[in-house]
């Protein structure tokens, strides 16, 4: 069985695990003891902690798996002594052994176990969590929070810290509740609130506190208590953990619960994989709850669908009515169509005593490698080489992925007397590329070719590479070394070294005249003619782009040698906006994440170096989406994405900072964008500023929308009047806020449906009576013929193609009205991507 048919069985078993496993007849009393474990290693050799598999129900059960969730850390394991599959005695329970790699690292790391019944549906799942640390200096401010009585739906909030007793500076932090219901979440410096993360914070030195927020956000009704555990970079730890406990009281209205957010699926293979998950709604309270509709948004959108079950099916709208209990799952698929990070959002849409959204943070990566001939030149002339001489000529094959390359088929036919090195099958780690040398040694005069191929199966929309090669066997007296000159990529506006040549005789040899074939105004030719050997200089003055395929003709008492020369002038270019707003947020308020991008604009290709914030404790979290890992060679017309996101703040104020972009490109080694974020504590906000929806056919309906999230910062509520936005451009959700309770989010979605060909710009103005300044984002996007270029994002002139990227070859079929069932086996067959 293909490795990515394994990923895709085990991923697919997630798909409805809420539901399914809420519905396993019997198995109620079948549960982990605890659900989270948390295990504490200081040792080099690790350490090991169990989780019971217990059965309370009077018949036996059959575990028939236990699968690792796409996005586990691979520190962390587990196994069971007898198997599975294995039974579970009615009145036992089994240990499932958590290990952590004795590796020496610092703060967490996790995995998410399904254990399964024989259909693949999980009966539950358990959690098992590393966390690392030498020393138990992390100070709490408070052993115990409790939250006393908070309803259902609602959200009670409590600031503590930790006190640093070590001589180390502390710069992230890393939280782990222990419990799996989402009644208890971190908020700053976590974003978004989230019941376990890692977070970067301000450099907090020895002596000094780092605050955070824990929030008690009660599922349902009853006592909940949870222990809270807290990690630094540092090797530090708080010792015990701090204990949680809050009273969700019962309400009579509709409340939302919703768990499984985020949904984090890990890396998915391009070609053949699909990774699911999936988040479980729920009426927590009374009367009749609404669910108005789902969308999936955001510029990579099309990446993923979804599928309803439980309470109604399919997709929505039409809309979903929950009475008290009932529930409502949805099961996401995530089947990338590019390499690189695909994040998108579900964005959920509900009534209770108002129109309100909800929104749940999408995350995945397109696994992937790639195959490509850097500089593009297919054809190798090896010019005149004598009889029993080697010449040889090199080039490199480049794998702009982010996983490695490790069958690579090379071979030429006919053979004759070419060869490469290395020969047969090689590898090309990723990001990375691989020098092959091409070789001609002649045994008998005559002119011989070849076609030297490269060809790897397992490379995202890369087709095999040909390079046809020529190579004229001679006795001739007069021979130069080397044979042939390849030039590459020459850049304009460069001074390069000239080339060196030796023109040499089998015996004494009379040099009469050496010049160019073609006369040219960027190469010359220089040499002091007379007996061989005779030394000469191959000069490139690049002025502007062209092909520099020539010859240089030397002219001797034993006949005419001609070598030839192949290469081309390039010029290296890019763009990157120079300045831009990624929006206003509320204090406290979680921040969502902005895509910039560089692109290459020229005809050369361009190394970059990774691209960091200036400031070392920087208002801005940096993520690579597309490459992931640098340095990295960007082709003519690429695209390298990065994701902005700012971090959360207590106080109000404008945050600024720069993105540093480092290129090869002359006199633009080091160019720079400015970033703001404007914080509010009161009045209303609103991000991203703009969106750019890019190039998009025309007539394409319906185009994924993107979404804008709108935040009522203020103590009293915000009535807000309808969007002034007009066509092409229209308000996707089927409903607007209208109001907006204190301190509460709403997020609709934007989308761009083009008639026309052209550009459109305009902004989108929101007005409220209690806001003293409009609202505004500037909308952006071209209608065209044709296929589009996707992956568009946030505004300000960027480019939306993708680093390595496919417009509409996703292996995933439209829409969400598929069963589990057959999205699953979707999930499991080999897709054929087509090129685009």
């Amino acid at each position: 069985m293909k490795r990515s048919a394994r990923r895709a069985i085990a991923v697919c078993l997630v798909v409805a695990a809420a539901g399914v496993a809420a519905s396993a007849p019997g198995k109620a009393n079948f549960h982990p003891v605890p659900p989270v474990l948390v295990i504490h290693s200081a040792a080099p050799g690790g350490a090991l902690g169990t989780i019971l598999l217990q059965n309370d129900e009077a018949t036996d059960v059959t575990v028939a798996s236990i699968t690792r969730a796409p996005s586990c850390d691979p520190e962390v394991t587990a196994t069971v002594a007898q198997g599975p599959p294995f039974d579970v005695l009615a009145g036992s329970g089994v240990p499932l052994t958590i290990h952590c790699s004795g590796t020496p690292l610092t703060g967490m790391k996790r995995c998410l176990f399904h254990v399964n019944d024989g259909t693949g549906a999980p009966y539950f799942d358990a959690e098992g969590v590393c966390e690392y640390g030498q020393m138990p200096s992390l100070g709490p401010g408070s052993g115990s929070l409790d939250f006393g009585d908070v309803p259902v739906g609602g959200t009670a909030t409590i600031s503590t810290t930790v006190h640093n007793n070590s001589p180390t500076t502390v710069t992230q932090l890393f939280f782990q509740t222990t419990d799996l219901g989402d009644n208890f979440k971190i908020g700053m410096p976590c974003n978004p609130d989230a019941r376990e993360c890692d977070a970067a914070i301000s450099g907090v030195s020895m002596g000094s506190d780092a605050s955070f927020v824990v929030k008690c956000t009660p599922q349902s009704a009853g006592m909940h208590v949870a222990s809270l555990w807290v990690a630094s970079n540092t090797s530090q730890y708080v010792a015990p953990p701090i204990l949680l406990s809050c009273n969700g009281v019962t309400t009579t209205g509709p409340v939302l619960s919703l768990t499984g957010s985020p949904i984090d699926i890990g890396p998915i293979e391009v070609i053949s994989g699909a990774g699911s998950g999936a988040v479980h709604l729920r009426n927590a309270g009374g009367g009749t709850l609404r669910i108005k509709s789902v969308q999936i948004t955001g510029a990579t959108a099309t990446d993923w669908t979804y599928v309803a079950s439980g309470q109604c099916s399919g997709a929505l709208p039409p809309q979903c009515d929950l009475a008290a209990g009932q529930a409502l799952d949805l099961g996401v698929t995530f089947d990338p169509s590019a390499i690189g990070t695909r994040d998108a959002s579900l964005l959920v849409q509900y009534f209770d005593t108002a129109d309100r959204s909800t929104t749940v943070p999408l995350r995945g990566v397109g696994l992937g490698a790639t195959l490509s001939l850097v500089g593009g030149a297919t054809a190798i002339d090896f010019g005149v080489v004598p009889l029993n001489i080697t010449s040889q000529v090199t080039f490199q094959l480049a794998n702009d992925g982010n996983r490695a390359l490790t069958t690579v088929t090379l071979g030429g036919a006919p053979s004759g007397p070419f060869t490469l090195t290395p020969s047969g099958m090689t590898s090309i780690a990723q990001n990375s590329t691989a020098t092959i040398t091409a070789a001609c040694r002649p045994t008998s005069v005559g002119t011989f070719t070849t076609t030297f191929t490269a060809n790897a199966p397992d490379a995202f929309m890369s087709p095999p590479i040909s390079i046809a090669a020529t190579c004229q066997g001679t006795t001739m007296a007069v021979y130069a070394n080397p044979t042939t000159i390849a030039l590459g990529e020459v850049r304009t506006l460069t001074t390069p070294a000239a080339t060196p040549l030796m023109i040499l005789g089998t015996s004494p040899v009379q040099v009469t005249g050496i010049a160019l074939e073609t006369k040219s105004d960027q190469l010359s030719v220089t040499a002091s003619l007379g007996t061989t050997p005779v030394a000469a200089q191959l000069r490139v003055t690049p002025t502007e782009d062209g092909d520099l395929a020539n010859a240089i003709l030397v002219s001797s008492s034993a006949g005419t040698l001609r070598i030839p020369i192949t290469g081309k002038v390039v010029t290296a270019d890019f763009t990157i906006p120079p300045v831009t707003s990624l929006g206003t947020f509320c204090v406290n308020a979680s921040t969502p994440a902005s895509t910039l991008a560089l692109r290459s604009t020229g005809t050369a290709t361009v190394r970059l170096g990774a691209p960091r914030m200036d400031s070392a404790s920087s208002a801005f979290d940096l993520a690579l989406s597309s490459p992931a890992s640098y340095p990295a060679m960007l082709a003519p017309g690429g695209q390298a994405r990065i994701s902005i996101t700012p971090k959360r703040q207590a106080f109000p104020g404008g945050q600024h900072d720069e993105i540093v972009w480092s290129t090869d490109v002359a006199n633009r080694t080091e160019e720079r964008t400015m970033v703001s974020a404007q914080f509010v504590a009161d009045g209303g906000a609103i991000a991203p500023s703009s969106l750019a929806f890019g190039k998009v056919p025309i007539h394409i309906d319906p185009r994924m929308p993107q979404s804008v999230t709108l935040q009522n910062c203020d103590t009293t509520p915000i009535m807000i009047d309808d969007p002034e936005i007009s066509a092409p451009f229209t308000i996707d959700s089927p409903n607007f806020p209208r109001l907006l309770a204190p301190n509460e989010t709403a997020t609709f979605s934007v989308g761009f449906h083009p008639t026309d060909v052209g550009t459109y710009a305009q902004t989108m103005v929101i007005r409220s009576m209690q806001l003293a300044q409009p609202l505004a984002v500037e909308l952006t996007g071209e209608g065209v013929n044709g296929g589009g270029d996707g992956d568009a994002g946030l505004g300000n002139g960027l480019d939306p193609k993708s680093f390595y990227g496919c417009s509409g070859c996703s292996s995933h079929a439209p829409g969400g009205g598929l069963v589990i069932g057959l999205a699953c086996a979707a999930a499991l067959r080999r897709r054929r991507r087509r090129g685009c």
